[in-house]
């Protein structure tokens, strides 16, 4: 019944597009889509999120019969099931890359952006993977771009109980990059590096916090 479900799901996508057939989903895009939305496996799951990365990333269609699919939803469930393991550190990324790929578009950032919880589920990303600094960014950058685009994402973000979350987060940046300097961070390339990937994460919280403010 869910494979079924999915199916449909993207047929009704895929049949916005027939109209103009060079914009129709190609055959791998489709099945790793309602593979997407079917599988529960881990590894067929990362499977399907690397072929629609690469899909979203190049074609508006894609991403357009993504978010008509349902399957953005889809990518808030994967967040929230995703723990410290390597496997889903590499499927976090994935998900959060397409996400970032949809959320090029303004006239698709209000729908995603109405997945339930969504500012909630991001912020978890940012406190619980804060050390890895790619999927932080990810995730800060997703709140930013829903909140220029959609006021109520705004309020969200700016409430106290998730103001006093991302004004935590900071904080514990801050402190650690900090002692990171203290303690001689650098002249070595790979302390070097890490410290300004430190000092971005910084900047991107701070680009944040002061955009709520406003």
């Amino acid at each position: 019944a869910r494979e079924r479900r999915a199916r449909l799901r993207v047929e009704r996508a895929n049949a916005q597009a027939r109209a103009e057939p060079a914009q129709r989903l190609g055959s791998r895009t489709r099945s790793a889509l309602e593979q997407l939305l079917a599988t529960k496996s881990v590894t067929q799951i990362k499977k399907c999120c690397v072929t629609l990365e690469l899909s979203t990333t190049y074609s508006r269609r894609c991403c357009e019969s993504f978010v008509f699919a349902e399957a953005h939803l889809r990518m808030f469930e994967l967040m929230r099931s995703c723990n410290r393991s390597l496997p889903h550190q590499e499927l976090l990324k994935h998900v959060l890359r397409i996400l970032a790929n949809l959320t090029r578009y303004p006239h698709l950032v209000g729908t995603v952006a109405q997945a339930p919880g969504c500012v909630e589920v991001l912020v978890d990303m940012m406190q619980f993977f804060r050390e890895l600094e790619d999927t932080f960014l990810l995730s800060v950058g997703l709140v930013a771009t829903m909140a220029r685009s959609e006021r109520r994402i705004r309020q969200q973000a700016a409430a106290p109980e998730i103001a006093k979350r991302l004004g935590g987060i900071l904080s514990i940046l801050r402190r650690k990059f900090s002692l990171a300097t203290k303690h001689g961070v650098g002249p070595a390339a790979g302390k070097v590096n890490k410290a300004s990937q430190k000092s971005a994460s910084i900047e991107a919280m701070e680009d944040l916090v002061s955009l709520l403010k406003k």
